[in-house]
């Protein structure tokens, strides 16, 4: 492969690591904004007082249905949460395969300087492990997406 050909490799192998990130940051935030949609609690509520209802109904007496309305509310509140950490914590695997993907790649390219005379692969790989500090899983990605983003506008070699 001549020269060319593995700037093109390169470039298209960081496109492709940036659609992937750009496709899981989507999923994130859409993940996000459904946890935060107000229908959720309204529907919280709906469920809890018919549940009230239903066991007023059953055994008959109205202090029931305070707390059958309270512990369908709970109940609910406490599968949601699970929902929500069980797809957090899928969305933290994908990023972390993701993440090792990109730099497993980084490590085999070097910006190429004037005479440059040992691969620089360490100023970037330290580039790349900056992104690790931030603390939210959008942020996180964003950071690798913009890193990403540095890289495609250097001039790339192989080690």
């Amino acid at each position: 492969m001549d020269t060319f050909q593995l700037s093109c490799y390169t470039k298209s192998q960081l496109e492709s690591f940036k659609v992937h990130g750009n496709d899981l940051l989507m999923r994130v935030r859409e993940a996000e904004r459904n946890r935060l949609n107000s229908f959720t609690e309204t529907s919280h509520d709906l469920i809890s007082r018919g549940a009230g209802a239903l066991a007023k109904d059953i055994f008959g007496f109205s202090s029931i249905n305070g707390m059958a309305r309270k512990a369908t509310r709970a109940y609910l509140k406490q599968q949601q949460r699970e929902k929500t950490t069980k797809l957090a914590k899928s969305f933290e695997n994908e990023f972390l395969t993701w993440y090792a993907s990109v730099k497993t790649f980084v490590e085999t390219i070097s910006i190429e300087t004037r005479n440059m005379s040992k691969p620089n692969t360490d100023r970037i790989i330290i580039r790349l492990n900056g992104t690790k500090r931030f603390i939210r899983l959008e942020t996180r990605i964003s950071h690798v997406l913009l890193f990403i983003d540095q890289l495609l506008n250097e001039k790339l070699v192989f080690n």
